[in-house]
């Protein structure tokens, strides 16, 4: 393959390199899904001390809470299947994020389970 200068012009005569026009977002729009923040630092690293998939649960919480935008969502164990682990692994790290106060949850028979985001502060 030859190097050739005119697959790197634009129309006004620039040079750009190739992967960059093609990875530009038309309108300026992410596509697909992202979280959305701010997250606290202070709680994300609270999350990262916690065992097993705790910090992966955490996530899939702020994708909810930035799609809804509120801090209270409903956990689909959908979410935990299609992130590879099991809805037991999940109610596992719901628990750990609860004892951590990282969350509160309101269980209810039959329904899907209510989770509130709360607000840490960690103390130096």
């Amino acid at each position: 393959m030859q190097f050739k200068l005119e697959n790197f012009r634009r129309d006004s005569g620039t040079v750009i390199p190739a992967k960059l026009k093609s990875a530009r977002i038309k309108g300026g729009r992410i596509k697909g899904r992202f979280l959305r923040g701010p997250i606290s630092w202070d709680w994300l690293t609270k999350a990262m001390n916690l065992p097993g998939k705790s910090l992966h649960v955490a996530l899939i919480l702020w994708l909810e809470v930035g799609f809804r935008r509120t801090n209270r969502v409903k956990f689909r164990m959908g979410l935990a299947n299609k992130a590879g682990f099991s809805r037991w692994t999940a109610r596992r790290a719901l628990k750990q994020l609860e004892s951590a106060g990282l969350i509160e949850t309101e269980p209810k028979p039959g329904q899907l389970t209510t989770v509130r985001i709360m607000d840490v502060k960690i103390e130096n």
